[in-house]
């Protein structure tokens, strides 16, 4: 059975980046212990959209009364979810700036962690 993981870059260095490295190294581990993997990548470090105020009244507006413009505002971020839901296994590669982690990770996480997102089940 394929293991599928979702890996979350955001150092913005792609050269010399520890957590890109221990990244890489961690999914080579997982690769040895569980054979069959596969890998979905996201660099947060090429930019995510900010919650804005356009994006928390979607959110805040039940499915069913969107807009076709609330629908296309949150598209990226159900695109986000998705990844993340379909994934086995999360790995997050995240430097520490400024006593904090990058902003693109935050944005990220505010992009995933959401109200009245309705989970459809595939079969």
């Amino acid at each position: 059975m394929t293991t599928h993981i979702l890996e979350i870059s955001a150092s913005a260095r792609d050269e010399g980046s520890m957590s890109r490295l221990l990244t890489r190294d961690l999914l080579q581990a997982l690769e040895d212990r569980l054979g069959d993997i596969t890998v979905t990548r996201r660099n947060v470090a090429e930019g995510l959209p900010f919650v804005d105020a356009d994006w928390v009244v979607a959110t805040n507006t039940p499915e069913e009364e969107r807009s076709d413009a609330q629908r296309r505002r949150l598209a990226f971020s159900d695109e986000l979810v998705h990844e993340l839901m379909a994934a086995d296994i999360l790995v997050i590669g995240a430097p520490i700036y400024n006593f904090s982690v990058p902003a693109t990770l935050k944005a990220w996480i505010d992009m995933i962690a959401r109200v009245r997102f309705r989970v459809v089940q595939v079969t």
